[in-house]
């Protein structure tokens, strides 16, 4: 029997610490399919720079959380950057992407990495240069992605969205979101706006990350959800589940986001739910 390949976004880890809504035994039992590697869990490199932060912040729980994920995950390979794969899509014009090219796995990157977790303190300069980068990062994805919904808002009047479902939303805010993203393509063949909207539309990632965010703008402008700084990462994190069988989010909201968008393949769990299906 094939094991399950499984993905947690970062706060699944910190609930699993804090036993949240899961007890003593069903943890146990966690542990035990990973070490029988029954399951095995994905950890992606914006997990790291996410509980890098938190050892920075709280070395103590830090150090305790880096001790327990050892022993959840499956370090033979990492998730890559989801930027980096976005931005592949968009200046390269790749229109499929195999489950292999989702990963790293370099052997040097990964001992270099086991050896950080296993001893923070001893790396503590490189933990922080690291975190120095996320919020870099983040804004830059954040402001790409807020780009991209004023484009949508831009054209949002035309349209009578007063009874509009998802789909149709999704249907029509498609080719206005990814206007927002057509700077950022290499084109050296001169094609036409249509031509390079329905190739990036092609992409995996592109596709899974523009029905992501368009869901969230929909519930933002619909549902009377808040936008929270938070998103990016969330979004983020559903391109790392690409490649793999389940994704496991504590956010009950974003669980609703990701559940209706027609291209997802994974299975959406709370970490509760999850234990229960093993």
């Amino acid at each position: 029997m094939n094991p399950r390949i499984v993905y947690f976004d970062t706060n699944t880890y910190r609930h699993i610490f804090n036993r949240y809504n899961i007890s003593n035994e069903e943890i146990q039992l966690l542990f035990k399919k990973c070490a029988k590697q029954e399951l095995l869990i994905k950890l992606s490199l914006l997990n790291i720079e996410e509980i890098f932060s938190l050892y920075v912040n709280n070395k103590p729980i830090g150090r305790k959380q880096l001790a327990q994920i050892l022993k959840l995950v499956d370090l033979s390979e990492l998730l890559r950057y989801p930027d980096i794969l976005i931005n592949d899509a968009f200046e390269n014009l790749n229109t499929s992407i195999s489950k292999s090219e989702y990963y790293l796995r370099d052997f040097n990157i990964l001992q270099k990495l086991r050896l950080i977790l296993e001893n923070p303190d001893e790396y503590e300069n490189q933990i922080k240069n690291i975190v120095s980068e996320i919020v870099g990062q983040t804004d830059e994805f954040f402001l790409s992605n807020r780009e991209a919904k004023k484009e949508v808002l831009s054209k949002i009047d035309k349209y009578d969205w007063s009874q509009i479902e998802f789909s149709e939303f999704l249907k029509n805010a498609m080719p206005h979101f990814l206007r927002g993203f057509l700077d950022r393509i290499h084109n050296p063949n001169g094609r036409n706006e249509n031509e390079l909207l329905e190739m990036i539309n092609k992409n995996e990632c592109v596709k899974i990350y523009s029905e992501a965010s368009l869901s969230l703008i929909f519930a933002q402008l619909f549902e009377n959800m808040k936008p929270d700084r938070g998103d990016s990462f969330d979004l983020r994190h559903t391109v790392s589940a690409i490649p793999v069988e389940c994704f496991v989010l504590n956010d009950n909201n974003f669980r609703k986001i990701l559940d209706r968008i027609p291209s997802r393949k994974f299975d959406l769990y709370s970490i509760a739910e999850f234990i229960k299906t093993i």
